[in-house]
């Protein structure tokens, strides 16, 4: 995950860079507890791209935490339904020297073809607006449906920051992909940010399209092309066209 971990573990000392996830867990019944740092809760999308529709990653997780550090306490209600509940140190942060609680949840359900995340975060933040640490409430939902050889998915959330949470941001995007065989897939992307008094990117509205195709070589190995197109009110069109070669593991 080389660059994945360069780029959005920067602000972490250099030797806690290399972590994904650690942790010590203790489990009893239909309940564990755990302490140490985990993968983001937020979205359906991992740093592991092979695991995703799109090869590319949607705007969605992004501008949510890659990680959260902290404890972690889950309950499998039944069969379909799960629920875990965070008390962490702030939106992605490792460092406990500015120690900042925050509290989130995730809520599943998993069903035949069906599956349905709700996931949480409250906490206090900075942003470009404001120099003192805020309320920031974050609302997100995502959901996955399979039928067949077509796989649809789809994530929206809604934050909220500042004075009587006067600032606030969204995004919304769906994504399907077609199995033409076992080895080839095709899928496509629709997305759209809204962000007014920008909170988290510097344009109030962003959207992008991509189309792609997929082609597995063997069990490790994919190679692909995929088209994307971004709008923005600084730049009404700004394509990109690139062809990959992807590891899965």
């Amino acid at each position: 995950m080389g660059s994945y971990m360069n780029q959005n573990y920067s602000n972490e000392k250099w030797f806690k860079r290399w972590i994904y996830e650690a942790y010590i867990q203790r489990k009893w019944q239909r309940s564990s507890i755990a302490m140490g740092v985990f993968s983001s809760p937020y979205t359906h999308e991992t740093p592991k791209s092979s695991d995703h529709i799109s090869y590319s990653r949607s705007l969605a997780p992004e501008y949510v935490p890659y990680y959260i550090s902290g404890l972690k306490y889950n309950r499998t209600i039944n069969a379909s339904w799960s629920l875990s509940l965070f008390a962490m140190n702030g939106w992605q942060k490792m460092d406990f020297a500015h120690f900042s609680p925050s509290f989130g949840s995730l809520l599943e359900f998993k069903r035949d073809r069906w599956k349905f995340n709700w996931s949480t975060y409250v906490g206090r933040e900075t942003n470009m607006q404001a120099k003192e640490p805020q309320t920031r409430m974050l609302s997100e939902w995502n959901m996955q449906f399979s039928q067949g050889k077509w796989l649809f998915q789809s994530c929206l959330f809604v934050g909220s920051q500042g004075i009587n949470f006067s600032r606030n941001w969204g995004q919304i995007n769906a994504q399907s992909a077609y199995y033409v065989s076992n080895r080839m897939k095709l899928y496509g992307r629709m997305e759209y940010f809204i962000d007014p008094t920008n909170v988290q990117v510097s344009s109030p509205k962003l959207a992008s399209e991509s189309v792609g195709l997929s082609y597995s070589l063997n069990d490790y190995m994919n190679i692909g092309t995929e088209f994307r197109c971004f709008h923005s009110e600084k730049k009404a069109f700004e394509p990109y066209q690139f062809l990959f070669f992807q590891l899965k593991f």
